[in-house]
């Protein structure tokens, strides 16, 4: 489990190496980008995590602090 130190609370960054599990299998955060357009949807970050040993990403769009809509290449 990785932890936010103060510094990167008080900076708004994340940090680098945060990782999830999903489906049984462990994503690394590897980007994040602002100000994404959707469909009609605005104004979205979108966090992709990417697990090396299957080559699958996952994307995570949020909205103000809460999850929109997920996309994954998982089969």
């Amino acid at each position: 489990m990785d932890f936010i130190s103060i510094e990167e609370i008080l900076t708004g960054q994340p940090p680098i190496y945060r990782k999830i599990k999903y489906q049984g299998n462990i994503f690394k955060m590897i980007n994040t980008t602002h100000n994404i357009i959707h469909g009609d949807i605005k104004d979205l970050t979108c966090y992709t995590y990417r697990n090396e040993a299957k080559n699958k990403n996952l994307l995570i769009f949020c909205q103000k602090g809460k999850i929109v809509f997920v996309e994954t290449n998982l089969e």
